[in-house]
């Protein structure tokens, strides 16, 4: 049975995500595709290149992890994302991520076309940090001549991927912002 993950962002609450991939990993319960949007994409790539959820834990708790979103001011206004990319960099190989154990698609919104997307192979060091640039705070990522931002902007939890790859999802949300929905039917 293929099981699919899709992390939402959050901001530092993407690592809220740690503890939901050890507990199914606890239960035996190993994703063959994990979708990602901003902090997401980040747990998801570090997942799928190999890291177990105790070692993206402890990187966590690094002083280089805590500085990937620091804010250093451009002169227009902007910040860039050179930290996160020296973090990914430092810890992720991403020629081996074309082949991975576990699938990674990324989540980025293309402001050209106001839609978002799914990237799920190449190089994702360009997608991985348009997913995490948030508006007005970081600057936009231009990949293939399309401007992207923040995955999470047009699509927070993303499903799509998973829907015709995965028998079964799992969707992680740690966005304070999303709707609660009520699950209706028979209880066991």
């Amino acid at each position: 049975m293929s099981i699919g993950i899709a992390m939402s962002g959050g901001g530092a609450r993407g690592i809220a995500h740690i503890g939901v991939l050890h507990a199914l990993n606890e239960n035996g319960i190993y994703p063959d595709h994990v979708s990602g949007s901003s902090a997401g994409s980040i747990i998801a790539a570090l997942y799928c290149y190999g890291y177990t959820p105790k070692e993206i834990l402890e990187l966590s708790h690094k002083k280089a992890f805590l500085k990937i979103f620091k804010i250093g001011f451009l002169n227009k206004g902007l910040t860039d994302l050179t930290y996160l990319r020296d973090f990914l960099k430092s810890h992720i190989d991403f020629n081996g991520l074309n082949q991975p154990k576990i699938k990674l698609h990324v989540c980025v919104s293309n402001i050209n076309s106001g839609r978002f997307e799914i990237i799920s192979d190449g190089n994702f060091i360009e997608p991985l940090l348009a997913s995490c640039a948030l508006p007005l705070l970081f600057k936009p990522v231009i990949i293939n001549g399309n401007i992207y931002v923040d995955g999470g902007l047009l699509n927070n939890l993303p499903v799509e991927p998973l829907l015709t790859l995965c028998e079964k999802i799992i969707g992680s949300s740690v966005s304070p912002h999303e709707e609660r929905m009520e699950l209706k039917g028979k209880r066991a």
